[in-house]
């Protein structure tokens, strides 16, 4: 039996009240979480735009000829590709810093709650309690 198994038969799902006191690790990084957001905005609107400049390249350019309707709607496409790209990447690496960071300040709280802790606790409690 998975982990995922054992949770449901304990009754232990998703729980409101862990998930808003882990969210308060994120306040420190709510500016790169923002920006992160605003990536994700513009990754989405270069793929919705996409099609839309194929389609207009097409019946702007393609079916009256014009060659230079065409060319512009290519190079449009391949800006809105590359925005697509930069935002993505950004994305990525300011959600991956945020999460490495909460982590890390969950490993350091921790670490400074067990060196706050009497050595009598360590000899009355069991490993892995």
């Amino acid at each position: 039996m998975g982990m995922a198994a054992s949770a449901t038969e304990e009754g232990k799902g998703f729980d409101l009240q862990v998930t808003l006191r882990l969210a308060r690790y994120l306040r420190p990084y709510k500016f790169h979480i923002l920006i992160a957001f605003g990536a994700m905005l513009v990754v989405v609107t270069a793929q919705v735009a996409g099609p839309q400049i194929i389609g207009a390249a097409i019946d702007e350019g393609v079916r009256t000829g014009d060659l230079g309707v065409v060319s512009l709607k290519a190079l449009t496409y391949l800006g809105v590709l590359v925005a697509g790209m930069i935002g993505q990447i950004g994305m990525f690496n300011l959600m991956a810093f945020a999460g490495q960071n909460v982590i890390q300040d969950l490993r350091n709280q921790l670490f400074e709650h067990l060196q706050r802790l009497s050595l009598s606790f360590f000899a009355s409690y069991e490993t892995g309690r």
